[in-house]
């Protein structure tokens, strides 16, 4: 077995004896002192130097052999201060990141729903269609509408109308592809961005959209549209034809009109 001697038995030679017991070594270590890390106990109350934050005088007062030889250096005085001031600007800098984030999450979601809205849409799904393009992938957007939401708002108050554009929120980001993003676009407007196609999976989360929709006695209209990489077509492009779509279903929806509401 390895022998390691450690001069000093301050915090640093105890840290280097258990790391030195650690790997295996025994470790003896020669202090002056009748016990080891007397620093600990003489100065700050039994907490490290560099923890205190007290006024230097205050400080001194704790060092009971000859404090007067730390008033010869200077930089005693300045690093306790610099320390102490970098914790300051450290918290201070923290609670400024945490307040911007609350305000970006204000920013980019929709008070209503709590979906991300069209200003969120455009920083995110965007960047994100375009670096599918890149890659030569296609994505699948889904533009949705509530019928008749208009004579909603008209017989049962705007009031109603908020819990009918919430109900529909839930119900699409509730069963919504893992991996899709929803946002309200507007009003009773909402989008569905995945970046994949997936036929199937699209139908059947159509398909559930409908379902849920009939329960609570409310419809909706949706375009649908797969995008494809090579056609030299924008997010906006693809999200015009989306839309088109959308309000040709609506157009075929008028025909079999049944008006009903929120229960």
């Amino acid at each position: 077995m390895n022998k390691v001697i450690i001069v000093g038995g301050g915090a640093a030679g105890m840290m280097a004896a258990i790391s030195a017991s650690k790997e295996g070594k025994k470790a003896c270590i020669l202090e002056k002192n009748e016990k080891l890390g007397k620093k600990l106990f003489i100065t700050g109350k039994g907490r490290c130097n560099i923890t205190n934050a007290c006024p230097a005088d205050e400080f001194l007062t704790h060092v009971v052999t000859n404090p007067r030889f730390l008033y010869s250096n200077p930089a005693f005085f300045d690093i306790h201060s610099v320390f102490i001031k970098k914790l300051e600007n450290l918290y201070k800098q923290k609670i400024l990141e945490n307040t911007n984030k609350k305000l970006l999450e204000l920013y980019n979601k929709d008070a209503l729903t709590g979906l991300y809205n069209r200003v969120a849409c455009n920083e995110m799904v965007v960047p994100q269609y375009e670096e599918l393009k890149e890659q030569n992938r296609g994505c699948t957007m889904m533009f949705f509408d509530l019928d008749d939401f208009k004579f909603i708002n008209d017989t049962k108050g705007h009031k109603y109308g908020d819990k009918v554009i919430k109900k529909i929120a839930d119900i699409i980001d509730g069963c919504k592809p893992d991996n899709a993003l929803v946002y309200r676009f507007g009003g009773d407007e909402f989008i569905v961005f995945v970046p994949e196609i997936n036929v199937e999976k699209t139908d059947r989360f159509l398909d559930t959209v409908k379902k849920l929709l009939k329960n609570e006695n409310v419809n909706a209209s949706c375009g649908t549209v797969y995008t494809d990489p090579g056609s030299g077509k924008t997010f906006d492009d693809y999200l015009a034809i989306a839309d088109k779509k959308m309000y040709e279903c609506k157009e075929a929806n008028k025909i079999n009109k049944s008006r009903g509401f929120l229960k």
